[in-house]
């Protein structure tokens, strides 16, 4: 269907590109869909194949201006033979709207509560032994923002903290016990609060 026989200037080439990306993958799901079907892939790989192309498709269909829907799209490139890729994409949600909270990121998260709350014992601790996880922590915090309530007092403590002790602390300033003793205490408050949000959606 997008064989060309002659050379596409630039422009050519980013019209097409959109399209070319989502007929390859429609093809490809209808594959997968084929071989599991005819129990010449196992469960396993099913999954795993499945979820990797849906993420490619629902990425190209957000990059794709133009797209005016699956079925006008599988009329205009004549993609209706591939049925069992068609019912799998008509019947499924979109993965930017399922509830899955990706579980690698909310780990992560975890840890650098746990790391900035064992570093916070530490009898002598300066700005710069702290500032780079707060800031780690508020890039995982962010990340969950189709989740919980950046805006809530509680998680927004954090971030303020990071900006605290980047622009007005000096790198080599020492925090003081009732600071450390204060920092754990809205850590762990922030962190029941993410927690208890993220539970709720699960």
């Amino acid at each position: 269907m997008f064989n060309m026989d002659y050379e596409l200037t630039l422009e050519e080439e980013g019209m097409l590109q959109n399209p070319a990306n989502l007929f390859s993958l429609i093809k490809t799901l209808q594959f997968i869909l084929v071989a599991y079907n005819n129990s010449q892939i196992d469960e396993e790989t099913y999954k795993k194949e499945v979820k990797s192309v849906s993420e490619k498709i629902d990425n190209t269909i957000k990059a794709f201006p133009g797209y005016e829907g699956l079925d006008n799209f599988i009329k205009k490139y004549k993609l209706e033979d591939c049925t069992f890729a068609i019912n799998y994409l008509k019947e499924r949600k979109p993965i930017d709207e399922t509830k899955g909270i990706p579980p690698d990121l909310i780990a992560k998260m975890v840890q650098i509560f746990n790391d900035l709350n064992i570093v916070l014992e530490s009898e002598t601790l300066i700005v710069s032994d702290i500032v780079l996880s707060y800031l780690e922590l508020c890039n995982y915090i962010e990340e969950l923002e189709k989740y919980i309530d950046l805006q809530d007092d509680n998680v927004r403590k954090i971030k303020q903290y990071y900006l605290n002790l980047k622009n007005v602390r000096k790198a080599t300033e020492r925090l003081s016990e009732e600071e450390k003793k204060q920092m754990k205490i809205d850590l762990s408050i922030a962190s029941s609060t993410i927690n208890k949000k993220l539970e709720s959606i699960k």
